[in-house]
C-alpha cells in the first residue's frame, strides 16, 4: 500500500461491560464522503505505551474481547472484525487494506464480547490510512 494520509484515532472506553457498544467521534479530517479509507490497522500496548491522551491502551490479550463494526454508507459493511485481526504485528506487518471504502465512522462502533482484561478507561487505537476523495 502506498500510504497518501494517516490519522491516528483513539476510542476510549469509559466503563466496561459486557456487550457494550463504543461509538467513534466525529473525526473531520476522516467525515464520511471527504475520504476514501484505503486501509486500518490497530495497536496494543506492545506496540504504543500510552495513547496520545495519556490513556492505558488495551492489552494483547484484551485484544481477544473486541470486535469492530465498519459502517460504509448506512451499511454495516464489514461487520464484527476481529480488533485482534486488525493488529499489523500479529499478521506479519501488514495493514488491512479496503477497496475504495468511504467509512461512515460517526456509525461505526466496536463492541466488548468479553471483559477480560479490560479496564474502565482503557482505549482503541486505529491508525486509518486514507485518500480524500476526488469530486
Amino acid at each position: 500500500m502506498i500510504i497518501t494520509n494517516s490519522y491516528l484515532v483513539e476510542l476510549n472506553l469509559p466503563s466496561v461491560a459486557l456487550g457494550q457498544r463504543y461509538t467513534f467521534l466525529d473525526v473531520p479530517q476522516l467525515r464520511y464522503n471527504a475520504v476514501i479509507i484505503d486501509g486500518i490497522e490497530a495497536f496494543t500496548s506492545t506496540q504504543l505505551a500510552v495513547s496520545p491522551n495519556n490513556k492505558t491502551i488495551i492489552s494483547a490479550a484484551a485484544s481477544l474481547n473486541i470486535v469492530v463494526t465498519l459502517v460504509v454508507d448506512e451499511t454495516e459493511e464489514m461487520y464484527q472484525i476481529p480488533y485482534y485481526t486488525l493488529i499489523s504485528s500479529n499478521n506479519a506487518g501488514l495493514i488491512r487494506e479496503f477497496a475504495n471504502k468511504r467509512i461512515n465512522l460517526v456509525k461505526s462502533y466496536a463492541t466488548i464480547l468479553n471483559t477480560t482484561g479490560l479496564s474502565n478507561n482503557d482505549s482503541l487505537i486505529f491508525n486509518f490510512y486514507y485518500r480524500k476523495q476526488t469530486r
